[in-house]
């Protein structure tokens, strides 16, 4: 299964990572900071319950984890599932044209 995840904050990251545990390749889009982090150090998502570290994992680019910076270069790509994982302030009509 090949899934879009728009945002990749500790929503999209933890989605993120259990779908590319899972098998499935993850593509994310993602801005700024985050994009720059992701592209020199990886995705780090840690897990926690009670204060206690479940897991920690880091996904680092491969041929089933990719980031990208806008719509554009994936536009050609065919998806299975798309998440929306942004901050409600960032969510608008202009989103929602990109996604169809």
């Amino acid at each position: 299964m090949k899934v879009l995840i728009i945002g990749c904050g500790a929503i999209g990251g933890h989605i993120a990572c259990c779908l590319y545990k899972a098998g499935h390749k993850v593509l994310v889009i993602t801005r700024n900071k985050t994009l720059k982090t992701i592209q020199k150090e990886g995705l780090f998502v840690q897990i926690n319950q009670n204060n206690k570290i479940v897991s920690k994992n880091i996904l680092r680019i491969d041929e089933r984890f990719k980031i990208y910076k806008s719509f554009n270069a994936i536009k050609n790509i065919k998806l299975d599932a798309i998440f929306i994982t942004v901050k409600l302030k960032d969510y608008n009509k202009n989103l929602i044209k990109k996604v169809n």
